[in-house]
């Protein structure tokens, strides 16, 4: 009986872990860009929301993520091996939550940053690939002056757009 229970166990545990290879095949570590590319550079963003810097949040945030992320290093636009180009197409408010007093009084929003993306071959200016509708979110509470607490939002919201957009290049491949 022993041995019995002894051979089910071994296959047992035999499933057990061909199953956790099966699960581990086509997997890669690493970056799967392909070998040609190794640079980028981020042009400035273009904005289109009619509120003020919000292309140099995004800019800069997109470069930091770029030096974070690790996958391309930063290069100068003519030594580049891509070019990331961006459109800030919009900066949106959306009420979450609401005074228990006032119904119409908003406590807390979401700030909604939308980009277009394309990424660019330096060498032949050809198209590599295009991404819209790229978001990035922060949610604030607003102290009084809305103005002032969405301005305050805005990196934020630009730091998860440069997520999104250093995703969409790397994971493009």
């Amino acid at each position: 009986m022993s041995s019995v229970l002894s051979g089910m166990a071994r296959s047992a545990g035999f499933f057990a872990l061909a199953a956790v290879l099966a699960g581990c095949l086509g997997y890669r570590t690493g970056t799967s860009l392909p070998s040609n590319i190794a640079t980028v550079h981020v042009t400035s963003f273009t904005n289109r929301t009619g509120d003020p810097d919000v292309e140099t949040a995004a800019t800069s945030a997109t470069v930091q993520e770029f030096q974070k992320d690790g996958s391309l290093r930063m290069a100068s636009a003519d030594d580049a091996d891509v070019i990331v180009e961006a459109t800030v197409m919009e900066l949106r408010l959306e009420p979450l939550r609401y005074s228990k007093e006032l119904a119409t009084e908003t406590t807390e929003f979401r700030l909604l940053l939308t980009a277009d993306l394309i990424l660019k071959d330096r060498r032949t200016g050809k198209t590599l690939s295009t991404h819209t509708g790229l978001t990035g979110k922060a949610t604030f509470v607003p102290g009084g002056d809305l103005s002032s607490a969405k301005r305050l939002a805005i990196p934020a919201a630009a730091r998860d757009l440069a997520h999104a957009v250093v995703a969409a290049v790397v994971e493009a491949w």
